[in-house]
């Protein structure tokens, strides 16, 4: 494979953990040392979202968080979205100098650092950002409180910005474009954004935590499609897929020795390669996703008309968060009415759909997530009960189709087993491997 070229631009989230009494402190007497760091929480990560987003849509930028110590635990708190690192020694100042001076000698040509205050800051407002740098020398995303939010710079970092400054007070920006005109520096300014560091501005997130932003039809549906040895039928679904609307198709191969790939590509998929393993292939191939709306589709699954507008209109709703569609397999026999009827008594009592109905989500949720956990199997049912801690699915009546193949190879019951075995054990905490292994015995094709 060909090497990657070296990234140009990076943008770094400066983050604390957040751990009562340390995190927010200014909150505490509004809300208390427990909640502070919650909220502090929940800040944190949907800046590290926008952050991922906006390195999902702009090739060449580089995304990474910078905590200030326990760099091992960061991941335990933010998940995999960024790649965190440790924050050098020093005041505020101090630290982000240090941080620009690492990514001039990386060769980084614009340079953004963030922070987590600010509930209205975007993956769009970061893309103007990194725009405004190619024609300035440094960006600021002025706070309402004289603070800044976001700065960014495409010129090695002087000095001058950010030692002996006032942090914390209601100066601090005015200082830095005073010694910005001093140093030469050309300035582009950001619109004003509230953040949240007192009591009485928790109203500026609480207006925004739960607000999803409204999906329209033309915003895009991603459709990713994780195959392994699907030649037969991968160049049907990609065509019928666009030609039902949508915007792209990644067909994200995990070691074909067929021609799926070329097939893939011959229909208008973009292929990507992957390490086997349906939720390395799903992740991978949704971190590469250009559209706001990810479809997560199996290659012997079909959607029939009308399947765009029925999911772009179901995330049109702000509390929809994803959802599925309904279950049916592709034969007239009785067993397999018994196992949707099944499947549909599940999906309306527990909101609980599978990956063979058709999961689709907010891109900015599955970031927010971290993706499909990296196991061999209930890959699809974990991430789902995590989505549903984000806000509602959605459970379309519209029929997600699926071959019945693995059915009839290794036999009905065999594979009704199986299912019903591998979710008992996961319950009650039988290693993922184990069910793996289980799962695979059961669904030999029958000799």
């Amino acid at each position: 494979m060909p090497a990657e070229t070296p990234a140009s631009e990076r943008l770094t989230v400066f983050c604390r953990l957040p751990q009562a009494g340390v995190s927010k402190t200014r909150l505490i007497p509004g809300v208390g040392a427990e909640r502070a760091a919650a909220l502090h929480h929940q800040m944190a990560l949907r800046a590290i979202t926008e952050a991922a987003l906006a390195g999902c849509r702009r090739p060449g930028l580089e995304t990474r968080l910078a905590v200030t110590k326990a760099v091992d635990e960061a991941q335990d708190w933010f998940g995999q979205l960024l790649p965190a690192k440790a924050q050098p020694e020093g005041d505020l100042g101090e630290r982000m100098l240090a941080c620009f001076r690492a990514g001039h000698q990386d060769g980084i040509q614009r340079h953004l650092i963030i922070g987590t205050d600010a509930p209205g800051l975007d993956a769009a407002l970061i893309q103007q950002a990194l725009e405004a740098l190619r024609d300035k020398a440094l960006v600021l995303g002025p706070a309402h409180d004289g603070g800044y939010y976001l700065i960014g710079l495409s010129v090695p970092p002087p000095a001058s910005l950010f030692r002996n400054m006032p942090w914390g007070g209601s100066a601090v920006l005015d200082q830095t474009l005073a010694r910005a005109s001093a140093a030469g520096l050309s300035v582009h300014r950001l619109p004003a954004l509230d953040d949240v560091d007192e009591p009485h501005e928790l109203r500026h997130w609480y207006q925004r935590a739960r607000r999803w932003p409204r999906l329209r039809p033309r915003d895009g549906v991603s459709v990713v499609m994780p195959v392994l040895n699907e030649a037969d039928r991968i160049g049907r679904r990609v065509r019928a897929l666009l030609d039902e609307g949508a915007e792209e198709v990644i067909v994200v191969d995990g070691g074909s020795r067929d021609a799926s790939r070329a097939l893939a590509a011959e229909a208008g998929a973009r292929v990507l390669e992957s390490q086997p393993g349906r939720a390395r292939q799903m992740n991978r191939g949704a971190r590469a996703a250009r559209f706001p709306a990810l479809l997560f589709l199996h290659a012997d699954t079909q959607l029939g008309p009308g399947w765009h507008d029925a999911l772009m209109n179901a995330l049109a709703e702000p509390r929809v968060v994803g959802g599925a569609f309904r279950f049916r397999l592709d034969s007239p026999r009785w067993r397999y009415r018994l196992t949707e009827a099944l499947v549909a008594l599940r999906c309306r009592l527990l909101r609980r759909p599978y990956g063979d109905q058709g999961l689709f989500c907010r891109n900015e949720s599955f970031l927010r997530l971290g993706g499909f956990p990296d196991e061999p199997v209930m890959e699809d049912f974990v991430f789902v009960g995590r989505l549903r801690r984000l806000g509602r699915l959605a459970m379309l009546p519209l029929a997600a189709t699926s071959s019945p193949r693995n059915w009839e190879q290794a036999g009905f019951w065999r594979v009704f087993l199986a299912h019903r075995l591998v979710l008992l054990g996961h319950y009650l905490g039988v290693p993922k491997q184990r069910l793996a292994l289980l799962r695979r015995c059961l669904l030999q094709p029958r000799g």
